[in-house]
């Protein structure tokens, strides 16, 4: 007889019913897809899995190769699984009788959690069948996140099956490391399969600038764009998963509270996605004796409790979310963390499972230590601060996913291995050679978002040429995408009638700096940047563009070399720019676009910062305050007004001819000169001077002062420490500026 039989052990899930459910979670959802994708495969496959309190019937046809039975585990076992040391015989003895004379047919047995790993072992023992298994939650892996394993049985039987399985499919990079570590299983039996995730979260309804799905988004863009539109940005913080208490619910609700505390109406609403009513009014009753206005926030609509909810309908509350909100004490793998970053929602999550491995501060979302309800609060409150960073970390959370689901190819993979053995190992798996990313490739200080009236346009090299088409009256060579570090655009070289050009179009961007700053303009807009770019055409210094086209926020350069020059030759280049004269209303709109006009106000951002961040790093700043603002207001008459700008002028320096220019600036501003000079000498690593060139004076060292200080802030904000040039130049400025030695303890 053939060996054309997979055995698949599934106790204690089963395919047939929801995730959310009591005792029931993402591991139903992951079978059920696993086996509509081997639905009408040309093998037969047999899946195992137990009776309970939903299903009850014993044998169902799943499919024409793939039948479901199901053996009897008592609600006493289900709930005490240690229960189960006692119980094994008799349900060994039932899977035999299902299988009957088809043992001899199986070629290969997969089993899904510890029970089934553990008589998959048994079966090997008996019949020498081959097994594989994917452990889904790991007793060693609960110990090490400070939660107690299911049982001792649990812990006993894994030191003994684990070890005599053929392969062990983990699902994260965590889990490996705790095989590996813990387990002393060697790395080559271990592949990182990752999750599939259902199809609707890779398409769902419509996409954030309400476009819906396969109908192209320039249909529906209008240049005449509104400001704001907070009727269509807001959204709500959401939680999916069961009504539990090792799920840290009660700490997300708390932190919310306080937020809301703190912003009322301004608090984004909390919905909490799953579990049934009596599982809901179970942990409300709990949650009541620490937030005891929660009937208000209920009745108001501040906090919706939605219940168990389809993939469908949790797709479309995605669409209204800025960050799913996880806090769990322990998670093996996470499936709704993957299933937001699919759908392009950053997340706030325990540093376990895939949010351990795939969730990067600042990037896609926020790791947040279990019952750190204040960190956890502190992270909500980003949003609330700057709405659109939802969109902004939620671009990058989808570009993970891609990178991690190209990676996995988690369906895939399980059928390779299962040929594998269907094929008496005459094939080798790919999956299990396999080298998963833990980043992807995507930028890691992405500002970009897409999100209405925000709506990104992208040329593609076909629109690209027939733009220059219409611009030169002559087609492109080439056109294709280059790439530049710490840029905030899209980069095209091209070549037309023999002549290279460097195409830059501006995407929207929010303003990170609206998170600690008390300031209005939250976005970049694409149209905004280029009319700034564009304003400053006249300006001596600059490169003239050689074309450009408003609506489609781009201009076009020659391409001319980047010019490496010493801080001398810059400040020359600076001191040109600074003396162009504007009228009295380009100076007012220009100065209100600046978070820094002038060194007595930067000084103010540069203390409400520092108050935001831990005593341990700001305390020697605050204690020096005073210091600095008597120095600023004692060198006020050494204050030098022009226009700045806006950024670092070492890396926007071309040549053209004879004559050094600076780039068109999107960021440049009429106010007090200096920081520009700061900017240039810490780059080339040179001594502060004048604006003119001459000796250096104590307004340039405050600059100094406040322009590395606000650095190392960041730095600490973004849970980063400090380079160690940054330390050095504050040790410097400090001891020119005679204020006593920083002691900051990171």
């Amino acid at each position: 007889m053939s060996n054309n039989l997979i055995l698949i052990l599934a106790l204690f899930g089963d395919p047939t019913l929801p995730a959310g459910i009591p005792n029931t979670g993402g591991f139903n959802q992951t079978l059920r897809e696993m086996l509509v994708s081997l639905a009408g495969w040309t093998h037969h496959i047999i899946v195992m899995c137990d009776t309970s309190s939903y299903r009850t019937e014993r044998h169902s046809h799943i499919t024409k190769n793939i039948d479901l039975y199901r053996v009897y585990i008592s609600p006493e076992e289900h709930k005490e699984q240690e229960l189960l040391r006692h119980a094994q015989l008799r349900i060994l003895s039932e899977i035999y009788t299902i299988l009957d004379n088809r043992i001899e047919s199986v070629a290969l047995i997969h089993s899904f959690y510890w029970f089934s790993g553990y008589l998959a072992s048994k079966i090997h023992e008996q019949n020498g069948i081959p097994y594989i298994h994917t452990p889904i939650s790991l007793s060693e892996n609960k110990l090490s996140a400070g939660s107690l394993p299911n049982c001792v049985f649990q812990v006993e039987s894994e030191n003994c099956f684990l070890s005599h399985a053929d392969q062990i499919l983990a699902i994260t990079e965590q889990e490996k490391k705790v095989l590996t570590q813990y387990y002393h299983i060697n790395a080559s039996k271990i592949a990182v399969t990752g999750r599939s995730v259902d199809k609707v979260f890779h398409s769902p309804a419509r996409d954030y600038n309400g476009i819906p799905r396969n109908v192209s988004a320039k249909v529906f863009t209008s240049p005449l764009l509104p400001s704001d539109t907070p009727w269509w940005r807001m959204g709500a913080f959401i939680y999916l998963g069961r009504m539990v208490s090792i799920k840290g619910i009660d700490q997300i609700v708390l932190a919310w509270s306080n937020l809301y505390k703190q912003y009322a109406d301004s608090t984004p609403p909390l919905w909490l996605v799953g579990g049934t009513p009596d599982q809901i009014a179970s942990l409300r009753s709990r949650l009541l004796q620490q937030v005891t206005d929660l009937p208000e926030y209920e009745a108001f609509g501040k906090i919706i409790w939605w219940g168990c909810l389809d993939q469908s309908s949790i797709s479309t509350l995605f669409l209204k979310s800025l960050a799913l909100i996880t806090h769990s004490r322990f998670e093996a793998g996470g499936r709704v963390i993957l299933e937001a970053m699919c759908q392009g929602v950053p997340v706030i999550a325990t540093p376990n499972g895939f949010a351990r491995d795939y969730i990067k501060d600042w990037f896609n979302g926020f790791l947040v230590k279990f019952g750190d309800y204040i960190g956890l609060q502190r992270c909500m409150e980003y949003f609330i601060s700057q709405p659109y960073l939802s969109r902004s970390m939620g671009c990058a959370a989808r570009e993970t996913f891609k990178e991690l689901e190209r990676s996995w190819n988690y369906l895939e993979i399980h059928k390779a291995i299962y040929e594998h053995y269907l094929n008496g190992k005459n094939v080798t798996p790919f999956a299990l050679h396999m080298s998963p990313k833990t980043l992807c490739a995507y930028e890691n200080d992405s500002d970009f978002i897409d999100c209405y009236p925000y709506i990104d346009i992208k040329f593609s090299d076909e629109e690209w040429h027939q733009e220059i088409k219409r611009l030169f009256d002559a087609p492109a060579e080439y056109v294709h995408e280059i790439s530049f570090p710490n840029s905030h655009a899209y980069h095209f070289s091209a070549k037309i009638s023999g002549t290279k050009y460097i195409i830059k179009q501006f995407y929207n961007r929010i303003n990170r700096s609206a998170i600690w700053k008390q300031c209005s303009q939250k976005v970049f807009g694409r149209i905004e940047q280029f009319q700034c770019a564009e304003s400053c055409q006249h300006f001596k210094g600059i490169l003239n563009f050689f074309a450009s086209s408003e609506s489609g926020a781009y201009y076009v350069l020659p391409e001319l070399h980047l010019q490496s020059t010493d801080f001398k030759t810059i400040c020359t280049t600076l001191d040109l720019f600074g003396t162009n004269l504007l009228s009295e209303n380009s100076k007012a709109l220009r100065q209100a676009s600046s978070n820094m006009p002038d060194l007595h106000t930067a000084i103010d951002l540069l203390e409400t910062f520092a108050l935001q961040i831990k005593k341990s790093v700001s305390k020697p700043l605050i204690d020096v305050i005073p210091k600095v603002r008597k120095l600023e207001e004692q060198s006020r008459d050494e204050a030098q007004i022009g226009v700045n700008y806006g950024k670092s002028p070492t890396k926007h320096i071309v040549v053209q001819g004879e004559e050094l220019l600076l780039l068109p600036s999107a960021s440049w501003y009429w106010g007090e000169r200096g920081p520009d000079y700061v900017y240039a000498a810490l780059e080339t690593n040179s001594p502060i001077q004048k604006l003119n060139g001459q000796r250096s004076n104590t307004r340039q060292y405050l600059w100094w002062f406040v322009i590395i200080w606000t650095s190392i802030l960041q730095a600490s904000w973004l849970n980063k420490r400090p380079s160690a040039a940054e330390m050095d130049s504050l040790l410097k400025v400090t001891t020119y500026l005679n204020f006593p030695t920083p002691n900051i303890i990171f």
